[in-house]
């Protein structure tokens, strides 16, 4: 039986993430955003090593999807090849399988630049620079920067997205916050959770009084079995709440076994 160190649920949330984009998001009285950045030379890791066998837990197996929906959507598997570290009985490597709309990719490692979001500020509270190993971005099928995509570890408990996507800010007058009374809890495998919602972002600007303010859409999917969470934030625009739901309710996490 699993046993895991004491910690404070606050400091034991790991992320680790990548996603989202800008050149949809343009805020009232504000020039359009920069275009997102290209994909990196990287190559793309949209699915696990010939080597490499999933093993899902009984009652928790990835679903069978139909064409109709593998007409619209790519099977995606990501490694964390570290797993939980929390996790005392040793390092068990991880895998994440989800759906992501066609000819979607993950890449290892953060954006460079600015990604998807307006202006730089925002960069340092995207959930993929928070502590912790595993950051993958994800891009769509033109290339383009559209969310960012990491592992919450905890010891022994569902964290809450609030505490995925807890608030930071700056001096600067910039901030990012997450209202729990806006999330959505969605369908999930038999050992999970999943939640959908808004990260809010904001920025004071030079004239007194105005802000630029940005709403992305996120989701944590987290299985109760290996105590981690995937958690992902896309970019203004990048999916519909259609898409966002039905990405959250497809995870599902397995051993990896190489």
């Amino acid at each position: 039986m699993r046993s895991h160190k004491p910690v404070k649920l606050a400091s034991s949330i790991l992320i680790a993430i990548s996603l989202a984009l800008s050149f949809s998001c343009k805020p009232r009285g504000l020039s359009p955003s920069p275009a997102p950045i290209a994909a990196s030379s990287a190559a793309p890791e949209t699915a696990v090593p010939t080597d490499a066998e999933l093993i899902f837990s009984e009652g928790n197996l990835f679903p069978a999807y139909g064409a109709d929906v593998l007409e619209k959507y790519d099977e995606i598997v990501l490694e964390f090849p570290k797993g939980n570290p929390y996790d005392e009985s040793g390092e068990h490597p991880l895998a994440a399988k989800l759906l992501l709309p066609k000819g979607w990719t993950v890449t290892n490692g953060m954006f460079e630049g600015i990604g998807y979001y307006p202006i730089e500020e925002f960069v340092s509270y995207c959930i993929a620079a928070r502590p912790g190993n595993d950051v993958m971005s994800v891009f769509n099928e033109n290339g383009e920067c559209v969310g960012a995509v990491g592992l919450v570890a905890t010891t022994s408990e569902y964290p809450g997205i609030d505490q995925a996507f807890a608030s930071v800010s700056s001096g600067n007058g910039s901030f990012r916050f997450f209202d729990e009374s806006e999330s959505k809890k969605v369908n999930s495998g038999a050992n999970g959770e999943a939640y959908t919602g808004l990260a809010h972002y904001t920025q004071k600007l030079a004239v007194p009084d105005e802000r630029l303010n940005l709403s992305l859409p996120v989701f944590i999917a987290y299985d109760s079995e290996f105590f981690v969470g995937l958690v992902t934030e896309f970019a203004d625009g990048a999916v519909t709440d259609e898409q966002l739901t039905e990405i959250a309710e497809s995870v599902r996490f397995a051993r990896l076994s190489k």
